[in-house]
């Protein structure tokens, strides 16, 4: 907004250097939105929707741990169909959630998750080692 403002004031003043404030300005911008669809995303990914819970937990285990250098051992047992939405959506916030405090946190090289779910619950598991543990 500063950025924003200060080109308009640069207009009516007619001072020069705007372009280097448009410049910054957009920077800025896309920086937010790329940050925005980041954040959509994180919180619920398409994937979840398209592919299911097994798939999203894979996907963001992969895309959060391989950076690092550590890896994901994801097991799910074949589940027959799908789970309610906010359970699902629970399930892989709580994944998140224990993936980016090993991120955080841990200094693991790999992490196993698993998931199970029968007529009556879900179990969810997320354990992290290192190689020297």
């Amino acid at each position: 907004m500063l950025s924003l403002d200060t080109c308009a004031l640069g207009l009516a003043t007619g001072r020069p250097g705007l372009e280097q404030h448009l410049h910054t300005a957009k920077f800025i911008a896309e920086t937010m939105l790329a940050n925005t669809h980041r954040l959509i995303n994180d919180l619920r990914p398409s994937l979840l929707d398209d592919l299911g819970l097994a798939a999203a937990i894979a996907w963001y285990g992969e895309s959060r741990l391989h950076p690092m250098g550590a890896t994901l051992e994801f097991q799910c047992d074949q589940m027959e169909s799908r789970l309610p939405p906010s359970l699902e959506t629970a399930l892989f916030r709580i994944t998140q959630e224990a993936l980016t405090n090993v991120v955080r946190h841990a200094n693991a090289t790999r992490v196993q998750a698993s998931l199970r779910v029968d007529d009556h619950a879900a179990f969810l598991s997320v354990r992290d080692s290192c190689a020297l543990c």
